[in-house]
Order: C-alpha cells, then sequence, then structure tokens
C-alpha cells in the first residue's frame, strides 16, 4: 500500500480525478483557505445536527466545527458503544471529547432500549459496560419479558455456523416452529457458511438479498 499510495495520488492529478476522501479533505481546505467562502456558508447554516455522530472521523469533524461556528448552533446524536468505523478514520473519542471542544454543550442521556428484550439487552451490556473509554450509562429496555440469551465464542465462522445450525435443530426436535428461527448476520459473505450447513442439515430456509440468491 506504502508503494502503490503515491502513484494512485500522482495518477489523480494528472487526470484531474477525485475520489470520496479527496471530496472530505477538499471541502475543509477550500473552507479553511477561503474565509470568504466560509463565511458565506456559515451565515447560510444557521443550525447544524448530525446523527450517527460515532462514526464521525476527522476531517468531517474538522469541517464540521468550521461550519457550526461562530454561533456553534451544533447537535450530535451518537452512541460511543456503536463505534465500529475505525477501519475508516472514524474514532469514538470524538464523541466522548464532545464537552471539552464545546463545553456550552448540554447532555443529554438516552438510556432505554426500545428495540431488543431485557435479556438480550443486558447481555450486551454485561460486555461493552467493560469498555474503559465510554461515557457512564446505564442500558435499559422498554421491554420486560425475558427470554433466553446466551453468549459463545466461536474459533472461526465454521464452527459458529454449526453451533447456530445445531442449536436450530434441537429447537425443531423440541417443537419450535421453522418459521419462528431467525439468523441476523451482518454481511452477505458471513452467511454463507451458516446456509451451508442449514442445506447439508436438510433444514429448509428464507435467505434476504437484494439480488437474487445462489441459494435459491
Amino acid at each position: 500500500a506504502q508503494l502503490l499510495y503515491p502513484h494512485y495520488e500522482e495518477a489523480k492529478r494528472r487526470t484531474g480525478w477525485f475520489d470520496f476522501d479527496d471530496m472530505l479533505i477538499g471541502c475543509y481546505e477550500l473552507r479553511r483557505h477561503h474565509p470568504d467562502i466560509l463565511q458565506r456558508y456559515q451565515e447560510r447554516i444557521m443550525h447544524v445536527m448530525i446523527d450517527e455522530f460515532q462514526d464521525i472521523n476527522r476531517i468531517q469533524y474538522e469541517t464540521v466545527k468550521l461550519l457550526a461556528a461562530p454561533q456553534n448552533n451544533l447537535c450530535v446524536i451518537g452512541d460511543d458503544d456503536q463505534s465500529i468505523y475505525g477501519f475508516r478514520g472514524s474514532d469514538p473519542q470524538y464523541i466522548l471529547g464532545f464537552t471539552k471542544d464545546f463545553p456550552q454543550a448540554k447532555t443529554i442521556t438516552l438510556e432505554v432500549n426500545y428495540s431488543s428484550r431485557s435479556a438480550i439487552v443486558g447481555l450486551g451490556f454485561s460486555l461493552i459496560g467493560h469498555n474503559r473509554a465510554r461515557w457512564q450509562k446505564d442500558c435499559l429496555s422498554f421491554h420486560s419479558e425475558e427470554g433466553e440469551t446466551y453468549l459463545f465464542e466461536p474459533d472461526d465462522e465454521e464452527e459458529q455456523a454449526a453451533r447456530i445450525v445445531d442449536e436450530i435443530s434441537h429447537r425443531i426436535r423440541e417443537g419450535t416452529p421453522v418459521g419462528e428461527c431467525a439468523v441476523l448476520y451482518r454481511t452477505n459473505e458471513s452467511a454463507r457458511p451458516i446456509l451451508e450447513r442449514l442445506s447439508e442439515a436438510g433444514i429448509p430456509f428464507h435467505y434476504s438479498q437484494e439480488e437474487e440468491s445462489f441459494y435459491q
């Protein structure tokens, strides 16, 4: 990557191309080096609200600070516990340090989860609560219904798939309808071992994907 990057940058300069990072940096540099353009946008944009603030990276944050000044009518919404985009430059320190950059900011903590049952919320908090760098907050569930929830740590995705399908097979033998079993996954690629194990076990399944699936 270190060998290719200078050639990539030179190719862009030679052909006049911009990639996504160039758009971010170009936006920031334009406003930082041209006060008249910055002032024009500052006068036009009176209020700034940002959702999913835990995903912001440095160049985006510096641009936001330029645009929000001098009124600093800035509202950000985010959850430092959900910061998962470090590979693209995001850092939970931007949300954790927000009140240092804006000491007049008022913090409103939303601690009630309306999406998941208490067993799921409790299990999640038992893990994320050990993070040393996080806003101190409780994680509560609006739903009082309990359910069976447990955590296991497989060695690889194949073991994970085997455990999941074994659990589904066990529940089907115990009388659970197949239609009441669901598997949530993060990426389509991560579903592949699970789908193959389901096929091998003869368990019928419906695979939700935008394009036509190989497993149809």
